[in-house]
This record gives C-alpha cells, structure tokens and sequence, in this order.
C-alpha cells in the first residue's frame, strides 16, 4: 500500500496492519480516502534550529575558533546529523567546562543560542507528530467489525483514532473507575476518520503492570482502547520527513 499526496503524487511505501486493507475499502466506498493535516509543527522547529546553529557558528568561530558546528551550516540536515549536532553540543560541554561561564560574561544572548540548540534539536523530533482528518464538519467514522483483537499496545507511525462513546476499559482504569463492565464501556467500538502520523520510531509495547491487574481483577482482556494500528513506513526516515514537510499544505490519500 502507499500513501499519495493529491496535488504532486508523491508516495511513500507502507507495511500495514490486518486492519488496513479493510478500513481503505470502507473509505473508498464512502468516497472520503482524503485527509487533510490539521496541526503542522515541524518546519518552525527546523528553520529555529538553522538559525541558531548559523548564529553560534559565527560567533564561535571569530570569538574562540570553535568550529565545531561549521558543517552543519547551510545544507539540509537529516537524522543522522541532528545525531551529531547533538552529541558535538554535549561535548563541548565536556570539553571546554568554562564556557558557559564565559559566555554569561561576554552575551547572554550567544549563550542563549547556545542553548537553544539542544532545545530545537529535541523540539524538532519530538514534534514528528500530525494529524489527519478526513472530513471537515460532519464526522467520519465507521463500526469496528474485528472487536478488541486489533487492539494490542504496540505503537505503528500511522494510527487510526478511536471513537468510542462512553469511556474506554483502559480510561476507566486510568481514573479510577472500578465499575470496568458496565453499558458505559466501550473499546474502539467504532473508528474514526482521524489519523496520527508519528514519525519516530514504531515501538513494541506492553501495558502497564497495575492495568494488567485491574483487568485481571475484572477478568477482561487487556485492551489498548485509544487507537488501531494501521501502517508503518518503508522509505527511510530523511525521506519521509522531506515528503512531509514538502507536501505539508496538500492532501493524500491510501492507494493500494
């Protein structure tokens, strides 16, 4: 399966869940296979990024002939470089134990640019998160015919919302609500036409210990009840951000 944004048909290759196909079917025949991004956070990150790194740069190499992050200057930065802007910032920490205190000296504002090159680093990969929608007033969203087998607690980079009325297993548990098999419980009964696109790295996971005794207690499945997994990427994480951020004003759409 693909993802294909509408206006310049770029696509990125998917690995997906048992639940795609299906739920793709069920688009298409409802006629909404489009999402739209609702919040788009990447792009301010990186453009603060580049400009500190110009700043300290500039500063570092006339004032102490630092030019550590001289090669990072002016080119298009990918994972592997955010990496080594990070570690080159740890160590000359390291490295050079008084500069900062030099730098409170001399500028409190090269010394906050300083700084904020670790901040934008981690701002800019902790801000690899959209979301999609696929309607713009009346909502979308569709009866889940798979029941809570899908819903296990591994974390995929594109995830389908739930839509649940009433409050999940695992929200019951969550705030403290012991009454967890009663009309008002409601795991993913229905699907909605809201999508998560998180872009670091697709994870393993278990639910939380004290969850499994709460279920355990009541006898029911331990559910993950917040979301379906639908897709993972193929395409390196550099290419898939540049897609991203290239085609961050369009729409795409689920191609088979």
């Amino acid at each position: 399966m693909k993802l294909v944004f509408s206006s310049s048909g770029d696509k990125l290759n998917l690995t997906i869940s048992e639940v795609a196909e299906w739920y793709v079917q069920q688009l298409d025949k409802d006629k909404v296979n489009y999402f739209h991004q609702i919040d788009r956070p990447i792009s301010k990150s990186m453009s603060k990024l580049r400009t500190v790194l110009e700043k300290t740069n500039d500063f570092f190499t006339k004032k102490f002939n630092i030019d550590v992050f001289n090669r990072y200057v002016g080119r298009q930065l990918v994972q592997d470089d955010l990496n080594h802007i990070h570690a080159d910032w740890v160590k000359l920490h390291h490295d050079k134990p008084g500069l900062i205190g030099l730098l409170e000296q001399v500028s409190q504002e090269r010394l906050n640019d300083f700084r904020d090159i670790n901040e934008f680093v981690h701002e800019y990969e902790d801000g690899q998160l959209y979301e999609y929608r696929n309607y713009t007033k009346r909502r979308w969203a569709i009866d889940n015919p798979f029941g809570t087998k899908i819903l296990n607690w591994n974390h995929w980079q594109i995830q389908i919302k739930g839509n649940n009325l009433g409050r999940s297993t695992y929200q019951k548990w969550l705030n403290y609500d012991d009454n967890a098999v009663d009309v008002d419980t409601t795991d993913i009964v229905t699907m909605s036409g809201n999508l998560v696109v998180d872009l670091k790295q697709p994870r393993t996971l278990r639910p939380p210990k004290e969850y499994e005794v709460y279920c355990q207690k009541h006898n029911i499945d331990c559910v993950n009840s917040e979301y379906v997994n639908f897709a993972n990427f193929i395409d390196n994480i550099d290419t898939v951000r540049e897609t991203f951020e290239k085609n961050k004003n369009d729409t795409f759409f689920f191609e088979a």
